[in-house]
């Protein structure tokens, strides 16, 4: 909270925008007075992204196990679990 104060003279908690990852809000600093765009990470996105991501593996690895004949394309077979991994 410190190290906000001192870079930031006005910060508005209003966000400018919104998305997905996170917000973004107005400033001004502190040294210039200039403005500037923040753009501050939602919280707890970490471990979103690590869940979702869990419940894909195992979506993918779901449609390998039922997929049939499906995961053969034009004579190559595919596999969704190794698709997922590398990406």
């Amino acid at each position: 909270k410190a190290e906000f104060d001192a870079t930031f003279s006005e910060f508005n908690d209003v966000p400018l925008a919104a998305a997905s990852l996170g917000q973004v809000h107005r400033a001004k600093l502190r040294d210039t007075g200039e403005p500037v765009a923040i753009k501050v990470q939602r919280a707890r996105l970490r471990y979103i992204y690590d869940r979702d991501l869990a419940l894909m593996h195992k979506i993918a690895a779901a449609v390998d196990k039922f997929g049939g004949k499906g995961g053969n394309v034009g004579g190559v077979e595919q596999s969704w679990s190794e698709i997922f991994n590398d990406a």
